[in-house]
């Protein structure tokens, strides 16, 4: 899939990247993709609590 603005397609067209990527994360390993989830959920909330610093 190509985008249109190129260099930032989660920035510029995040609905049709974000669509672009759960359909390649459905053919990842299911066990991978969950413990990546957790992993991406856990430094979302770390982040949060620190103020958006890390």
């Amino acid at each position: 899939m190509t985008y249109p603005a190129g260099h930032a397609p989660h920035l510029e067209t995040p609905d049709a990247f974000e669509a672009e990527l759960e359909r390649f994360l459905t053919t990842l390993p299911a066990d991978g993709v969950a413990e990546d989830r957790s992993k991406r959920a856990r430094a979302s909330r770390v982040s949060a609590r620190s103020g958006g610093v890390n």
